[in-house]
């Protein structure tokens, strides 16, 4: 596929002189094994990247390729879509390919495309234009986010800029749930998980940025739709003569609808380079009453009507098995939290050495008491309907992931407030041709941890190889929900090789 498009894109440059045509892109060789007993980590990889953009005039249609190698043959169930996909195989990732159009200090940009906002180099609270593949999160750059289409235009003025971006659809994080290579679990999400799809997904965005004196102001307008499942309700269902013991339990998850108000500044202090931002989060499920979670039953016919059951009541001649609603509870959630962001960067601190750092903090103002503050009949069995015990930040940093767990009382998943620390230190040997990096990342709260050292050597302008070691450490007073105790044995180390084209 990827050769097909090459070959037509030189075609079209040579028949019209007037089309320019160009590429970048790279491929990778690499390994990643466990540190514990070096076997192989089975997880997606992007093995060629291709990027060919043709030119013609002021417009410019611009695409990025992915062939992506799945090695594990197991199969895994990720919420995000409603397929089973099977791993040992390679497909074809079309991140992004969408038509730019640059008029007169405008930039138009129409297509797949992945959008950014934030002024932090590595995380930021306002990474919500499109959703991240956490497969990818520890990646460098854009690497982890998904393409989605929307329009993105830019006004540009001597000092300012303008942004508007519209997004028609949604799409959720990609979470590799159930996969044994990336073990990322959430316990008390149902075996059978159907999410409830958005109604009307469009989304907007808009962005402005100044310079006031020697400080560059961000502000920032987003409404549109988290990228996690929250819980909207719940209902049961049983047989219509009553025989079934425990009543089938069908949760109702889906995206609750969020407005984001952002306000970022970078700026210097003497050599070091600071940046902070913070962004505030007025989200809600939109329930306003117990029958807006109502839907079409949501199981299998042999979950409530056994076909013993069935075949019984036929000799007997009683009425036939059919599935009757019994109760239904909506949650009926609105909050308000906020995130934060201060991020420095040092250059030649010592020893040629620059710094990184960068601390992010999350914590929920306010929360609604809900439909059922005092809780729902035993009969719903244990799902609980009080809104704390639901809460967690579904839009913002999807750093806050790694921070969440569930909690063993309440047997739900919630977070009222976390706090995140991420250093590096970087330094240039060999006439700046070997890049040495140590980094940490700290789960303050929680005391999770992660920490790496990395070495990239440019062996030549195409050619580059790289090697890394990381401890991934947890917390032993919480349970394998707490995403860093069940990452303990994906620590690894890892040899990669990239040419670049």
């Amino acid at each position: 596929m990827i050769m097909r498009i090459i070959i037509l894109s030189m075609i079209v440059s040579s028949l019209f002189p007037q089309v320019n045509y160009d590429y970048s892109g790279n491929i990778l060789f690499g390994t990643i094994n466990r540190t514990s007993d070096a076997s192989l980590i089975k997880v997606p990889f992007r093995f060629i990247n291709y990027k060919p953009i043709i030119e013609y005039g002021n417009f410019n249609l611009n695409s990025h390729f992915a062939l992506e190698i799945y090695l594990n043959d197991e199969i895994t169930n990720n919420f995000n879509d409603k397929r089973l996909m099977t791993f040992s195989r390679a497909s074809l990732d079309l991140r992004e390919l969408y038509v730019s159009w640059f008029p007169a200090d405008w930039e138009i940009k129409l297509g797949k495309q992945i959008n950014t906002w934030g002024v932090g180099s590595t995380n930021s609270p306002l990474d919500i234009l499109t959703p991240v593949n956490y497969y990818y999160f520890f990646s460098r750059g854009i690497e982890k986010n998904i393409g989605s289409l929307s329009l993105n235009m830019k006004a540009y003025s001597e000092d300012q800029k303008f942004q508007i971006i519209y997004i028609p659809g949604h799409t959720p994080h990609y979470l590799p749930l159930g996969d044994p290579e990336m073990p990322i679990t959430i316990d008390s999400l149902p075996e059978n998980l159907k999410i409830q799809n958005i109604n009307k997904p469009q989304q907007l965005g808009v962005n402005f940025e100044t310079p006031i004196h020697n400080i560059d102001f961000t502000f920032s307008y987003f409404t549109g739709y988290d990228h996690l499942m929250s819980l909207f309700g719940a209902s049961t269902w049983t047989d219509n003569a009553g025989k079934l013991i425990a009543p089938y339990e069908d949760p109702l998850l889906s995206f609750r609808n969020t407005e984001v108000l952002g306000i970022g500044l970078s700026t210097f202090i003497g050599d070091m380079r600071v940046n902070t931002e913070i962004a505030f989060y007025n989200t809600s499920d939109e329930i306003k009453k117990d029958e807006d979670i109502l839907r079409d039953y949501n199981g299998e016919y042999a979950d409530i009507c056994f076909p013993e059951q069935v075949e019984v009541d036929l000799i007997l001649g009683n009425p036939p098995c059919f599935i009757v609603q019994d109760l239904y509870f909506g949650v009926a959630t609105t909050a308000n939290y906020y995130e934060y962001l201060i991020e420095f960067e040092y250059p030649n601190l010592f020893f040629d050495i620059t710094l990184l750092g960068q601390f992010l903090s999350y914590n929920l103002l306010n929360i609604s008491d809900g439909l059922h503050p005092n809780g729902t009949p035993s009969q719903i069995g244990r799902i609980d309907f009080t809104t704390r015990n639901n809460f967690i930040p579904t839009l913002g940093s999807p750093i806050f992931m790694f921070t969440m767990h569930e909690d063993e009382e309440t047997e739900t998943m919630y977070m009222h407030n976390s706090s995140v620390f991420y250093l590096n230190a970087k330094r240039f040997f060999m006439d700046n041709n070997l890049e040495a990096n140590l980094r940490t990342f700290y789960d303050i709260k929680n005391h999770g941890n992660l920490i790496e050292i990395e070495f990239k050597y440019n062996l030549s302008s195409k050619i580059n190889i790289s090697t890394a070691i990381n401890k991934i450490s947890g917390n032993s007073n919480l349970n394998n929900s707490y995403t860093f105790n069940a990452m303990e044995n994906f620590s690894h180390f890892r040899l990669e090789a990239t040419y670049n084209f």
